[in-house]
Order: structure tokens, then C-alpha cells, then sequence
């Protein structure tokens, strides 16, 4: 979750109430607390998650080789790519990322 700016305190009683509401145990000192001990971790990365599904374009674009070399390490089982939609197709960041450090222990990359 990304907090932008300070919440509104109304938005968070009535959102805490609500919590509390469904969560018997849940008690809006309890949330609180929690909301407050919260610190995200110094690993985590706001805009790249290690699952995101990134576009051809994005890929090629990140490692500087054209789309069409993408589709031939495909081809040739280098790659995996996921199918999203009909005609669009996306590949995992963690994907990139194994990728990216299996050519560079083969001393390709």
C-alpha cells in the first residue's frame, strides 16, 4: 500500500471502524499501533516489485535489445513469456532478473 501525504483522519476512523467491525479481535487501538509500527522494508523497491509483469517494449528497452530478440530467446527456450489478454503477452520481472544472471555466470552478459 502507498500512502501519499498524511490520511485523512476521518477517512481512517470511519476505515478503522469499519476494520474493527469485521474483525471482532480488531479493536481501533490495536490498528493504530499497528499503522504505526509499520516500516516497509529497506529491500522493498516502491516501483518494481519482483513479480510485476513488464511489456516487451519495457524488457527490451531495460537490457537494450530489440523486441524481435526477445521472441528468438523464446524460441530457443531461453525466456519465458506470459500471455496476458489476447494479443498481449508480458514477462515476470523475477524472469528478466533469472535471465540477466544466468548469462552473466555463462560469461555472456
Amino acid at each position: 500500500m502507498k500512502i501519499i501525504g498524511k490520511p485523512d483522519p476521518a477517512r481512517f476512523a470511519f476505515a478503522a471502524g469499519h476494520l474493527c467491525s469485521i474483525v471482532p479481535d480488531l479493536t481501533p487501538d490495536a490498528l493504530l499501533a499497528a499503522v504505526k509500527a509499520y516500516e516497509p522494508t529497506a529491500t522493498a523497491k516502491p516501483n518494481a516489485e519482483p513479480d510485476s509483469f513488464l511489456k516487451l517494449q519495457e524488457v527490451a528497452g531495460e537490457i537494450r535489445v530489440t523486441v524481435r530478440t526477445l521472441w528468438s530467446w523464446r524460441a530457443a527456450g531461453l525466456i519465458t513469456f506470459t500471455r496476458c489478454g489476447v494479443r498481449g503477452w508480458r514477462i515476470r520481472r523475477s524472469e528478466v532478473q533469472r535471465f540477466l544472471a544466468e548469462l552473466n555466470a555463462n560469461g555472456k552478459g
